[in-house]
Formats: structure tokens, sequence, C-alpha cells
């Protein structure tokens, strides 16, 4: 398996636990349910993992922004559908400039 694969997955892995790290914690918050407050602190530690192995198969700068660019707008959307938060209209200019600075980090329009 090359690196950009195993990169890949790995990215993958961070950006699940992440997203589940972030919505237990939503969940903690809302019904004050300890529990929810546990299971994010173990989906945290899932998260460090692979963030850690993240950096050693990929670039800090790049994947690193990217998994994290990508984990706010996942956390946003739930936040907005599932949990009915609030979004402001420059929130969302904001979560469309990080979909423009992504498409910058990962280089698409690179011409080689």
């Amino acid at each position: 398996m090359s690196n950009t694969t195993i990169l890949i997955i790995v990215m993958f892995l961070n950006l699940t636990f992440s997203t589940i790290m972030d919505v237990l914690a939503k969940y903690w918050n809302v019904t004050d349910n300890i529990i929810f407050f546990y299971l994010s602190m173990v989906a945290s530690i899932f998260t460090m993992f692979f963030y850690i192995c993240m950096i050693k198969y990929g670039s800090l700068t790049i994947s690193s922004t990217v998994t994290l660019l990508l984990t706010m707008i996942i956390s946003v959307s739930f936040g907005y559908f599932y949990f009915h938060e609030v979004v402001k209209p420059i929130q969302w200019v904001g979560i469309f400039l990080s979909f423009i600075s992504m498409i910058l980090m990962l280089d698409i329009f690179h011409s080689a």
C-alpha cells in the first residue's frame, strides 16, 4: 500500500473520529449526561492517534489543514441541520472561503 493511500485512510479516520467527538461533546452539552463526556474523550484519543499517524504519512501543513477544515465544515453542518444552531450570513461566507482555501491548499489546478 502506498503512502498516499495510507494517508487518505488515516485522514478519513481522523476526520471520522473528530466528528464523532464533536457530536458527542454537543450531546453532553445538550443532555448534561456525563456518559457523552466520557465517550467524547475516548473519541478524542482516537482522533489524536490518527492525527499523529496523519503527520507521519503526510505533510503537517497540507494534510492537517485540510482535515481541520473538513472537520469544521462537517461540524457546522451537524450543528445547523441536526442541532438547529444559528449560523450568521457572514459565517456562511467564512465556510465558503474555507472551501476555497482547501482547493488552494490541495493545489488542484496545478499544471505539471
